[in-house]
């Protein structure tokens, strides 16, 4: 009943986080910033929301917080931060389209990595999850896509990676709290960006949107998120992540009144369709084991 409880609250915790984060490109475009000035920004929300604020009300210091991370609190934090980076390169440099098609593969290095470093395989619904989700992100990117320039392409896949070792991390390191290593990360991408922004200034009449996006929308979502691999592999976090994909356009739609393409409708159906069935599977599957434990345990005695 345990193992089916935690794979609830681990849908359950990464479906809201997506759901939280799926207004980011609305309020993006609502912003027009810079790309080193949204990322300053972002980067001090998840330094103070995620970190800095949780810490102090917990009254610890950074020494206690960072007690028993090393390695892997500084993996998160630099892997954090660093997939967030290579996905603005990526968009500022290619189609969109294109990068979201690559990111869509962080599943599959998540798959590997976490067999690699946990030895946790991947199941064949997972698997099929996995290419049929791909596929949706192809179809609601066909319209718009065009060729890639090489850098851009490099940014997604090295953003896709990033994700991918992030959640791998978090997965092995469950049983630790990285809001430290998540602050640490907020401030690198803070310092990182202070230096390549051409200012940090933001017109007021664009405070409500920063403030929605940096304190709200970005920190809330990426804490339930990053606690997702408390609970599911990394690659099932990874998947139901790219729900973002097929809800990011309707808020787009709803206030800027700029319609999804077919392509962009029939893509999300599929994305949405696929994580849904998958979850209800892998619920099934996990209520059969135990009722067969059950079933086993009773006859024994």
């Amino acid at each position: 009943m345990a193992q089916d409880s935690d794979h609830l609250k681990g849908l359950l915790l990464t479906g809201a986080g997506v759901l939280v984060l799926s207004p980011d490109a609305l309020l993006i475009r609502l912003l027009e910033l810079d790309v080193w000035t949204l990322l300053f920004w972002r980067g001090l929300g998840i330094a103070l929301v995620v970190g800095v604020i949780p810490l102090l009300r917990r009254r610890i210091g950074p020494r206690q917080a960072w007690r028993g991370l090393g390695l892997s609190g500084l993996g998160v934090a630099f892997f954090f931060p660093l997939g967030i980076t290579l996905f603005v390169m990526g968009i500022s440099t290619t189609a969109p389209a294109n990068v979201l098609v690559i990111i869509a593969s962080a599943p599959l290095f998540a798959a590997m990595f976490g067999w690699i470093v946990t030895r946790e395989g991947v199941d064949r619904s997972t698997l099929l999850a996995i290419v049929a989700a791909m596929a949706g992100v192809a179809i609601t990117v066909s319209g718009s896509a065009r060729t890639a320039d090489l850098l851009g392409n490099l940014a997604a896949i090295g953003c896709a990676i990033s994700i991918a070792l992030n959640f791998t991390i978090l997965r092995r390191t469950r049983h630790l709290d990285m809001t430290a290593a998540f602050a640490l990360g907020g401030v690198c991408l803070v310092l990182v960006a202070a230096i390549a922004a051409p200012t940090v200034t933001v017109a007021a009449p664009k405070l409500p949107y920063l403030i929605a996006l940096c304190a709200v929308v970005q920190p809330v979502s990426f804490m339930l998120i990053m606690r997702g691999p408390r609970y599911l592999p990394a690659a099932e976090v990874s998947l139901i992540m790219l729900l973002e994909t097929a809800f990011g356009p309707v808020w787009v739609w709803l206030v800027l009144a700029d319609r999804p393409s077919p392509q962009a409708f029939l893509g999300g159906v599929i994305i949405l369709a696929t994580i849904t069935l998958h979850s209800l599977i892998r619920l099934r599957s996990h209520r059969g084991r135990l009722a067969a434990v059950s079933q086993q345990t009773s006859s024994s005695r």
